[in-house]
């Protein structure tokens, strides 16, 4: 599954949730609630009333809690949900410039080796793209970002929702431990009905996701996510992410062909669109596309 808390503190987990597996995540970690007090338990395994978990007093009512996790914060007065920032298509890379951009500039490590200077040198106006879909938290600015991938399918008010839910999420779930379900709990129970993030933007998160999954799926990273990608996975990846965002203007469903949506033809320069005749004529030259 993917992680995002491996760089960000923010789960994942949220995204396939508000996908429409809501109710199968949030079941997770939620079916066993504390034991309730009992006077007679001595705190010893011959009790089997004493499942060994810290008692928090409260009475069994038999239904899930809506944070299973002591780790969950309270959301701050005041939080407001941030505007996202989305990525700023283009199709000023071509094929070539990105296929030496993914093994002069894409480690399995994640960082930024000395090779990837001579690329950047070397193709000025395509790396602005790649900049502006890179994401913030991982130093360099040559990673993508898929969640600006998705903020650009969705319209805007959608984009707002889903990333209103996930730094929701993160508020309330930013400190409990992502390497136990704890964190996953946590979430599910934060964006489900009754939860923190609920009304506040999980509940019309989960309608935009289920509106958008066609155009995200497209889109969405996994290598990158992992916790020892595999580099030659990891650089197909994204090879074919920034295809969609920087080759092809924001559209994905040409990212696994190496020829770009308009065939290959665009020089990166004014088409005029007519036959040059040579002269000086103005309107015989006047462009016809932006590029």
């Amino acid at each position: 599954m993917a992680n995002r808390t491996r760089f960000l503190g923010l789960s994942f987990v949220g995204l396939l949730a508000a996908s429409g597996l809501v109710g199968a995540v949030a079941l997770v970690g939620c079916g066993s609630d504390p034991a309730p007090v009992d006077a007679t338990d001595t705190g010893t395994t011959a009790d089997a009333s004493d499942t060994g978990k810290i008692d928090t007093g409260k009475v069994d009512t038999g239904t899930s809690e809506v944070d299973p996790t002591s780790c969950a914060e309270p959301l701050p007065t005041g939080f407001t949900c941030p505007t996202p920032s989305a990525g700023a298509p283009t199709t000023a890379c071509t094929e070539a410039a990105l296929q030496d951009f993914v093994t002069a500039c894409i480690t399995a490590k994640l960082d930024v080796p000395s090779t990837c200077a001579t690329w950047k040198t070397a193709n000025p106006t395509c790396l602005p793209c790649i900049e502006s879909f890179s994401w913030d938290y991982i130093p360099g600015k040559l990673y993508p970002d898929d969640y600006k991938c998705y903020w650009r399918s969705m319209d805007a008010a959608c984009a707002k929702s889903a990333n209103c839910s996930y730094d929701c999420q993160d508020k309330v779930c930013g400190t409990c431990d992502d390497t136990t379900s704890e964190r996953d709990d946590c979430v599910a129970a934060a964006i489900k009905s009754g939860g923190k993030c609920y009304d506040v933007a999980a509940k019309d998160a989960t309608v935009c996701f289920e509106k958008y999954s066609a155009q995200i799926d497209t889109c969405t990273l996994d290598e990158i996510y992992k916790e020892t990608p595999d580099v030659t996975l990891l650089r197909k990846e994204i090879l074919e992410f920034y295809r969609g965002a920087c080759r092809d203007n924001g559209v994905w469903t040409n990212k696994a062909s190496a020829t770009p949506l308009d065939g290959g033809t665009d020089s990166g320069s004014t088409d005029s669109g007519s036959t040059d005749s040579g002269s000086s004529d103005a309107a015989a030259d006047a462009p016809a596309d932006g590029g």
